[in-house]
């Protein structure tokens, strides 16, 4: 198999310009503890993600703007080109409990859920740290800025970054892959314990 890709589809800039942003809450997985199905066809999309033994999926709750994510290419002479995966968000927990599980942070896949929306669902969720892991590269808490607030920043760890930008995370569902996929996603969350 070659290590040379090729495009394959017109790139069009049509002015249709998406929604910037993602929504305020992200799916976060300890990597070593889901297994996770790709596409035959388009290895960038997860089509299923499913938790190992009694492990479950866990949720960032962000605000406004202060969950981030993306990814910058990482190009070699002598290899091919490679993804820094990043996500970034704000802590506000400083309870023990919270303090311990921020400061364990390692070896994470995040899902996210953009604010563009195509009718046809594919692009809304995506994921990051899949293949190899996210781990935290910043960790910043300083009493008298940031209103007190902890700020995290996580990439791909060096030497291990990713084959794609992103991954996609669909569903394919005839009547909702929208409502399909955020379903798959919200069923690998803790049962809620009802009183």
């Amino acid at each position: 198999m070659s290590c040379e890709t090729k495009i394959f589809k017109d790139i069009t800039s049509d002015c249709n310009m998406p929604t910037p942003g993602i929504e305020v809450e992200a799916w976060v997985f300890n990597r070593s503890e889901i297994s996770t199905t790709y596409s035959s066809a388009d290895t960038n999309q997860i089509t299923d993600i499913s938790m190992v033994g009694s492990a479950t999926a866990f949720k960032i709750k962000g605000y406004k703007k202060n969950l981030n994510c993306g990814s910058d290419v990482v190009v070699a002479d002598d290899m091919p080109k490679r993804f820094n995966h990043y996500f970034s968000f704000k802590n506000f927990e400083f309870d023990t409990e919270s303090l311990r599980n921020v400061d364990n942070l390692d070896d994470l896949c995040i899902v996210v859920e953009r604010k563009d929306k195509p009718s046809n669902g594919d692009g809304i969720f995506v994921g990051y740290g899949f293949k190899s892991g996210l781990f935290v590269s910043s960790d910043t808490h300083r009493a008298w800025e940031n209103n007190g607030v902890r700020s995290v920043e996580m990439t791909s760890i060096e030497g291990g970054y990713e084959p794609h930008s992103q991954y996609v995370v669909f569903v394919a569902d005839e009547t909702s892959p929208y409502t399909a996929t955020k379903t798959m996603l919200d069923g690998l969350l803790p049962t809620p314990i009802v009183p």
